[in-house]
């Protein structure tokens, strides 16, 4: 009897089936990178639901409290929706957002600078939004030379206010999130230097 492979023969199920090499790397890659901390670069890599090492992300000092935080990410492409209405931007938006939390260490100087500018933020904006409802309130002869001074000057506190509350109080903020991990900006080299470069 000829001991060649059948190949039109049904396969047996004693045997394991063969293993496809491509599907293997995927896996391992998928196993290696799985609950870890990386980099990209300069991007921090994190998985959904993780935590970082009891260090600072601004500094690699020692932290001493950590911050759970969730970060929502939109892919620019979508921001073009903003033309057909704020009410369309909202509904894409929490529809399309993508989203991860985690847990990160903050050393104690950078918690206090997080706090000064979240803080002069919020009072500049607040001192604006007040200025522009004074100014918009004023009656007689005063208001012919105060209103409009007073209101633009208004605005532009607000404005002030607002981006230093959202951007220099900021810790970290995403340049990209999927499914399973999100890229993270605003990590100090000296943190990132810690760890080891993405896989793949």
């Amino acid at each position: 009897m000829s001991n060649d492979l059948n190949p039109y023969a049904a396969p047996n199920p004693d045997e394991p089936p063969a293993s496809d090499p491509a599907i293997e790397s995927d896996e391992s890659l998928a196993d290696e990178r799985s609950g870890q901390i990386w980099r990209d670069g300069g991007v921090l890599v994190v998985p959904d639901g993780s935590e970082l090492p009891m260090r600072c992300v601004k500094c690699n000092a020692p932290a001493e409290r950590w911050k759970q935080q969730r970060f929502h990410w939109l892919s620019p492409e979508l921001y073009y929706t903003l033309l057909l209405g704020p009410a369309i931007f909202i509904i894409v938006y929490m529809i399309a957002r993508r989203s991860a939390a985690f847990r990160y260490g903050i050393c104690h100087q950078h918690w206090l600078s997080r706090k000064r500018a979240a803080r002069t933020g919020t009072t500049t904006a607040v001192s604006g939004l007040a200025l522009t409802l004074a100014s918009a309130c004023l009656v007689g002869p005063i208001r012919g030379y105060l209103a409009l001074p007073g209101l633009g000057a208004g605005v532009v506190c607000i404005i002030v206010g607002s981006v230093i509350a959202i951007f220099r109080a900021r810790l970290l903020w995403p340049s990209s999130i999927d499914a399973e991990f999100a890229w993270m900006n605003g990590a100090s080299d000296e943190f990132l230097d810690t760890l080891p470069e993405l896989p793949g």
